[in-house]
């Protein structure tokens, strides 16, 4: 794991909060130094890449680099406990990882192609069983968990849009039953689509009109 907290002081030490500079001290012992070798963690490298996605307006800039920097830390700071209970081991060579990170790209671009591992690992020229056991050693998921896995995270995100209904999100994440869909969907957040829907939609936004 890259130290964040490091790399943030040096760019900007005078913005740097209170709570963020103790927690640095504290994990770098006052050395100004911290690393840690990590398991893969898809979030950090979902948030690292949303940071290149920084709105235009000066005002909204600064409040999305604040907000992202705060998920972040925490997501730094989760991953490693997890690391603590189980240390990082891949023992993949980086031929193979960039093959995973080009199989990844498959899936999120396709989600609606319901491409089989035979399929996908054809794409990034490896044999099926060569790409299984990669996706194990990097997110102990299967490559068929995964999918399902990036289906309902962004399941998640249309569910909260007023624009798409329940059967918009089903054909959007490459799905066809929409009782399969609450059944998936449930057993992982514990909650059916509607009802997550209704706890998180999103308020619709009327355009101003001047007369």
């Amino acid at each position: 794991m890259i130290n964040f907290l490091r790399r943030a002081n040096k760019k900007s030490p005078g913005n740097f909060s209170d709570t963020y500079y103790q927690l640095y001290e504290e994990l770098t012992d006052g050395g100004g130094f911290f690393t840690h070798l990590s398991n893969y963690n898809l979030k950090l490298n979902d948030l690292h890449k949303e940071l290149g996605n920084v709105p235009n307006q000066p005002g909204l800039r600064m409040l999305y680099l604040k907000a992202k920097c705060n998920e972040l830390v925490v997501a730094y700071i989760s991953q490693l406990e997890k690391d603590r209970e189980k240390p990082y081991s891949s023992g993949l060579t980086k031929n193979q990882m960039d093959a995973v990170w080009q199989a990844i790209d498959v899936i999120k671009d396709n989600l609606t192609e319901n491409y089989t591992v035979p399929e996908i690992a054809k794409m990034v020229f490896m044999s099926p069983s060569q790409l299984q056991y990669c996706f194990k050693a990097m997110f102990n998921q299967t490559v068929n968990e995964y999918i399902l896995n990036t289906r309902l995270e962004l399941s998640k995100q249309l569910l909260e849009d007023p624009a798409y209904y329940i059967s918009d999100v089903v054909y959007k994440i490459g799905l066809t039953s929409k009782s399969y869909f609450s059944k998936i969907f449930k057993n992982k957040y514990h909650i059916s689509p509607s009802h997550y829907r209704r706890q998180h939609l999103k308020p619709i936004q009327h355009e101003s009109i001047e007369y």
